[in-house]
């Protein structure tokens, strides 16, 4: 038989060579690609940090979409699982040696916190907890060192929630150990939606139950001092034409083993308009903004036992507060590892002294006039039925008055009248708990204030 001269049979061996041909380069395509995309993943984990790891089920590639899945993916930290899915699906990869330049990700059933808890223990249903799928491209610029994230999006289905954005770039990035020390982080044409969430404008022509944004900052991380920070953050509400803003957001910890045996977190320079419903509040006032600066934090001293804390507290134009607190009874290192077993065997921990000052600008004359206005009565008359209260409270039995409740009870009543700076001292003869304190408030409020040691001083 002729084949060269029978089309019929010389059509039939050009298709079985092209089907062997198709048959070999599918295979030989996914052999490539699944070495490909194992090696990808592979050079991913060995990029991470020491005390992160990459686990995951199987690796599925498809030739025909030069894409992978990979299932049940899960990160974990110190073997406390931070991220994990169903699957992820991988396209679009390029790579420039051992450097992953472009991709684009699909997660399906994600889960993680942003709060950093243990999805092994954590539970599913708290607010703390986010589950859905995401989404987005990803590409990497050798030159400049940025990572630029596109077409992003975050479903959160249980919550109602939402997060898309157009673009979100991470530049200047600057490592050490494979840790950053410092970048820049923009995202543009940002659309967050969360279950309940409403906006309106201060005027209350504009209202939104999504939040559209545009947002920057700059991080930078000192590992000598163990100090962070968010420098010149904003977050413009395109919307409502605000800004959400601060000039430095800061953290620094103090280590001994695992142990923090020092904290401080400063802010400077917030400033927040009051767009939410939860805002009415602070809008009764009369007030459109929030102006602060706050830091707060402690100090355990392992030799005393004794934890000092702090907090500082400025709100322009609305009130000034500091507060100290010496504490006993603080166990630093099991509040550090918590689990259910150690903080119920805790005890409570105690005050030992404790001073809170207060310097009023306009918040507390703005309560009163407003609840004289609710109340339906002269400011004077309302400020005299609080001091009558304050007299009750001090001095149940004015025939048997202790002279130091006396004197509480009089300096209080006159910075209502002055509101000026007011400093109430706590100083107990035994350090006392919070269940004692409510115990008293509850049983014995004017024996609770004796046994506190108050001193109260008005300037």
């Amino acid at each position: 038989m002729d084949i060269k001269n029978n089309p019929l049979l010389r059509n039939l061996g050009y298709a079985i060579l092209a089907l062997a041909i198709v048959i070999g380069g599918y295979f030989g395509m996914q052999k490539y690609l699944t070495m490909k995309y194992t090696q990808a993943v592979e050079n991913f984990a060995n990029n991470l940090p020491a005390d992160w790891k990459l686990s995951y089920g199987g690796l599925k590639v498809s030739p025909f979409s030069a894409s992978a899945e990979i299932f049940s993916p899960a990160l974990s930290r110190k073997d406390k699982e931070v991220l994990r899915a169903e699957s992820l699906s991988i396209s679009n990869i390029k790579e420039d040696g051992r450097k992953l330049t472009a991709a684009h990700f699909d997660w399906k059933k994600l889960n993680f916190s942003p709060l950093g808890l243990d999805l092994k223990s954590a539970d599913p249903s708290t607010t703390a907890m986010i589950s859905g799928d995401m989404k987005f491209g990803y590409s990497f610029d050798l030159q400049s060192n940025s990572y630029i994230v596109n077409d992003f999006s975050l479903l959160v289905p249980d919550k109602n929630g939402e997060l898309r954005f157009a673009q979100g770039r991470l530049e200047n990035l600057v490592l050490a150990d494979g840790k950053p020390l410092s970048f820049d982080f923009s995202v543009e044409d940002a659309v967050s939606k969360s279950d309940g969430a409403r906006l309106q404008s201060l005027d209350g022509k504009t209202t939104a139950d999504q939040l559209r944004f545009s947002s920057k900052f700059s991080y930078a991380h000192d590992a000598a001092a163990n100090s962070y920070q968010l420098r010149n953050f904003t977050l413009t509400m395109l919307d409502f034409n605000e800004t959400v803003s601060f000039a430095l957001a800061g953290i620094q910890t103090r280590m001994q083993g695992d142990v923090p045996t020092a904290f401080r977190l400063d802010i400077s320079g917030l400033d927040v308009p009051l767009l939410t419903t939860v805002d009415s509040y602070w809008r009764e006032f009369g007030y459109s903004r929030l102006r602060m600066d706050t830091s707060l934090g402690y100090n355990f001293d392992p030799e005393s036992k004794i934890t000092s804390a702090f907090l500082n507290l400025a709100l322009a134009d609305m009130l000034q507060t500091q507060i100290q607190a010496h504490l006993v009874d603080v166990d630093i290192e099991r509040l550090a590892n918590p689990d259910a077993e150690s903080l119920s065997a805790m005890p409570s921990p105690k005050i030992k002294a404790l001073q809170l000052s207060y310097k009023d600008a306009s918040f507390l004359r703005k309560s009163l006039e407003l609840g004289a206005k609710n109340a339906q009565m002269p400011l004077d008359a309302y400020i005299q039925e609080i001091s009558a209260m304050i007299d009750r409270e001090f001095i149940p039995d004015p025939k048997q008055a202790d002279p130091a409740m006396v004197d509480a009870s009089g300096k209080i009543k006159a910075y209502l009248q002055s509101l000026g700076q007011l400093t109430i001292a706590v100083n107990p003869q035994q350090p006392f708990g919070i269940g004692d304190f409510m115990a008293g408030l509850l049983f014995d409020r004017n024996k609770l204030l004796k046994a506190l040691g108050l001193t109260v001083t008005v300037s």
